[in-house]
């Protein structure tokens, strides 16, 4: 099936996947993610 997939023309290609978890208080005024506390999990092609 993923070879299928991989055939298809609308479906890119070389795409970086990345997921980022934090603890659950992101600051409203300028948010983003405190580099010291997130777990990193990515899919790679």
């Amino acid at each position: 099936m993923a070879e299928e997939i991989k055939k298809e023309k609308e479906i890119p290609n070389g795409i970086d996947l990345s997921i980022k978890f934090s603890d659950k208080k992101i600051n409203t005024v300028k948010p983003n993610y405190n580099g010291k506390s997130t777990s990193e999990y990515g899919v790679f092609d």
